[in-house]
C-alpha cells in the first residue's frame, strides 16, 4: 500500500506511479511525487496537456519558426532526427 499525494487515500501498489513535479523532458529528472496511476495521475497529466496547449495556442509563432528553420535545411532535419533516436535508444 501507498499513500497517494494527490487524492490523498491508500492506495494498491499495483495502482501505483509516480509524477515528475517539474516535467523530465523539459527539465531533467528532478523531485517526484507518489500517485494513483488511475485517476490521479492520468487526470495530471490531461491537465498539464491542456494547459501547454493553451499556452502554445497564445504563440502560434512557435509552429512557423519551426517549419522555417527545417525547410530545406537537411542538416537541422538530421540533427533533430538524431535527438528522437537518442531518446529511443534510452528508453
Amino acid at each position: 500500500m501507498f499513500f497517494c499525494e494527490l487524492c490523498k487515500q491508500w492506495e494498491s501498489e499495483k495502482n501505483h506511479s509516480h509524477h515528475h513535479v517539474w516535467k523530465e523532458a523539459v527539465f531533467g529528472d528532478g523531485r517526484k511525487i507518489d500517485v494513483c496511476r488511475t485517476p490521479c495521475h492520468d487526470a495530471l497529466e490531461e491537465l498539464i496537456r491542456i494547459k501547454e496547449n493553451d499556452l502554445l495556442r497564445h504563440h502560434p509563432e512557435i509552429y512557423e519558426e519551426a517549419l522555417a528553420q527545417l525547410k530545406g535545411n537537411n542538416r537541422a532535419i538530421r540533427k533533430y532526427y538524431g535527438f528522437i533516436k537518442k531518446r529511443k535508444r534510452r528508453r
